[in-house]
C-alpha cells in the first residue's frame, strides 16, 4: 500500500519523466523505469502500430537474469485480446482490472503454445492490466506483475496505475505524433530537393530560347549598333508586328525568371532545413552592392511605380557572402514593391565600428502587430495568398541568411502604415578569420 502522499509522488515523478524526450523510443525506454521497481517487478507494454494491429513494444523485470526470458517475451509479440471474454470486456469499457478476476488467457502471453511455460518460469504472485487511450482512442496495454516482491496488487494500486497509463498515453500519442512530423517534414524537403532540380533544367532551356527569341526580334527591328543587326523593316506593320512580339517576349522573360526564383527559394528551403546553408565569405562594399541591384531591378521599379531613394554613406566594407546578401536585399526590395505598389520605397545604409544597418521602408498595406513575428517563419503571411502571390519563403530564408551571418533583423510597422525592415550585420561574421577561410561557411540549419 502507498500512503496518498507517496502516490501524489509517485505521480509527479512520472509526469517529470514522461515531459523529459519528445523522442519516441526515449519515451518508451522510460516507461518501465516509471513503474518497477517502485510498483511492479515486471512491466510488459503492447501498442497499438500505424495499421491498427497490437505489437510489443517494451518488457522489463526488475531482476537482471530474466533479461533473456524479456527478449524471448518480447518476440512472442502480443496476445490475442479475444481469449478472455472478461478481459475484452473491460478493455472496450476503457477499464483496467487484476488478472486473477479473468482466469487462463488473461495474461500477456494469451493463448499461446508456450504461455504456460513462460508463466511459470516467472511465477507471478498477482498482476494487473490497463488499456492505454489518448484522443479517444486505444493505443495499448501496460500489463504488470508481481513476481520476487510477492505483493499482491489492490484495487487501490489499480488507480494509481490507471493513472499513470493515462499519462503514459499521452506521452507517447505525443512522441509518436512528433514522430510522424518530422518524418513528413524529411519527405517533404526530399520533395522539394527533387523537385527544385528537375524544374532547374527545363527553366534552363526556356530561359535561353527566350534570350534567343529577344536577340532576333532585336536584330529584326533596326540597327541598335549590335553586330548582326540587318536594318529596319520595310514596312511599318512589320515593325508593329515586332514590337509586340518583343513586348510578349519581355513578359515570358519576367515570368521565366519568377519561376527561377521560386525554384531557388524551393531549393533554399530544403538546404536551409537540413542544416546545408553555405556562406562565401569575402571582403566587399555593401553600399556598391545595393547600388548594383538598384540598376538591375530598374524594370521591376518602373512596373511597380515605385520611387526608390537610396541614403547611404560612400561606403562600408565588410566580409560576408554578397551572393547570399544579394538575395536578403532583393528580397526584401521585392516585398516592399509587391506590398506598395505605387508607394515610394526608401533604402538606408549606416555603418558603425560594430558593424552595418540596413533598413528598407515602404509605404504599403502594413502588418499587424501580432503577425509581425510570425511573416519570418517558414510558409507563413500575413495576407491572403489570393491577394498576394507567393508562399511565405522568402522572409524565412531572409532570417536565416542573416542569421547564418551572426546579424539580426526586425520589422516595425503598422496596418495601413508601411512597414520597415531592418538588418543588422557584424562586419565580419563569427567564426570567419580571414581570406585564407574563404571558400565555404556551415549556416544555420
Amino acid at each position: 500500500m502507498h500512503s496518498p502522499e507517496e502516490r501524489l509522488q509517485i505521480l509527479l515523478e512520472a509526469s517529470e519523466r514522461l515531459a523529459s524526450s519528445i523522442d519516441y523510443e526515449t519515451t518508451l525506454a522510460n516507461v518501465p523505469q516509471i513503474l518497477i521497481p517502485r510498483l511492479a517487478d515486471g512491466c510488459v507494454v503492447d501498442l497499438v502500430g500505424s495499421d491498427e494491429t497490437v505489437e510489443r513494444a517494451s518488457v522489463a523485470f526488475v531482476d537482471p537474469a530474466k533479461a533473456e526470458l524479456a527478449e524471448h517475451i518480447k518476440r512472442l509479440g502480443p496476445p490475442d485480446l479475444g481469449a478472455s471474454e472478461g478481459l475484452l470486456s473491460l478493455l472496450e469499457a476503457g477499464r483496467g482490472g487484476l488478472l486473477e478476476h479473468f482466469g487462463e488467457g488473461a495474461t500477456f502471453a494469451g493463448t499461446r503454445a508456450d504461455g504456460p511455460q513462460i508463466l511459470q518460469r516467472l511465477a507471478p504472485c498477482s498482476g494487473m492490466v490497463v488499456p492505454m487511450r489518448a484522443r479517444n482512442r486505444f493505443i495499448g496495454l501496460l500489463w504488470l506483475y508481481s513476481l520476487e516482491s510477492d505483493r499482491t496488487f489492490s484495487h487501490e494500486d489499480l488507480a494509481l496505475v490507471e493513472d499513470l497509463g493515462r499519462r503514459v498515453a499521452l506521452a507517447v500519442d505525443n512522441a509518436r505524433l512528433y514522430a510522424e512530423s518530422q518524418a513528413a517534414i524529411r519527405s517533404r524537403d526530399i520533395f522539394l530537393t527533387v523537385a527544385s532540380h528537375e524544374l532547374r533544367a527545363p527553366l534552363t532551356a526556356l530561359q535561353i530560347q527566350v534570350h534567343s527569341m529577344r536577340r532576333l526580334t532585336t536584330r529584326a527591328a533596326g540597327p541598335t549598333g549590335m553586330p548582326g543587326d540587318t536594318g529596319v523593316p520595310s514596312r511599318p506593320m512589320e515593325r508593329q508586328s515586332l514590337e509586340r512580339i518583343a513586348a510578349k517576349i519581355e513578359v515570358a522573360a519576367r515570368q521565366v525568371a519568377r519561376l527561377t526564383r521560386l525554384v531557388d527559394d524551393l531549393l533554399d528551403v530544403s538546404q536551409i532545413g537540413a542544416g546545408r546553408l553555405k556562406l562565401r565569405i569575402e571582403p566587399f562594399d555593401l553600399v556598391q552592392l545595393v547600388k548594383d541591384i538598384f540598376s538591375r531591378i530598374e524594370g521591376q521599379l518602373a512596373q511597380a511605380k515605385c520611387r526608390l531613394t537610396l541614403n547611404a554613406t560612400d561606403q562600408i566594407s565588410g566580409s560576408w557572402d554578397r551572393s547570399r546578401l544579394d538575395q536578403v536585399i532583393v528580397n526584401l526590395l521585392s516585398n516592399a514593391m509587391k506590398y506598395g505598389v505605387g508607394k515610394p520605397i526608401e533604402v538606408e545604409l549606416t555603418a558603425s565600428p560594430a558593424g552595418a544597418r540596413l533598413c528598407v521602408r515602404d509605404h504599403g498595406i502594413g502588418i499587424a502587430l501580432e503577425d509581425q513575428s510570425r511573416i519570418f517563419e517558414r510558409f507563413e503571411r500575413a495576407v491572403s495568398a489570393r491577394q498576394y502571390a507567393g508562399l511565405g519563403m522568402g522572409l524565412w530564408i531572409v532570417r536565416k541568411i542573416v542569421a547564418a551571418h551572426g546579424g539580426t533583423i526586425r520589422v516595425d510597422s503598422r496596418p495601413g502604415a508601411g512597414a520597415s525592415f531592418t538588418v543588422d550585420l557584424p562586419l565580419v561574421p563569427p567564426a570567419w578569420a580571414g581570406p585564407e577561410r574563404r571558400s565555404e561557411r556551415p549556416g544555420l540549419g
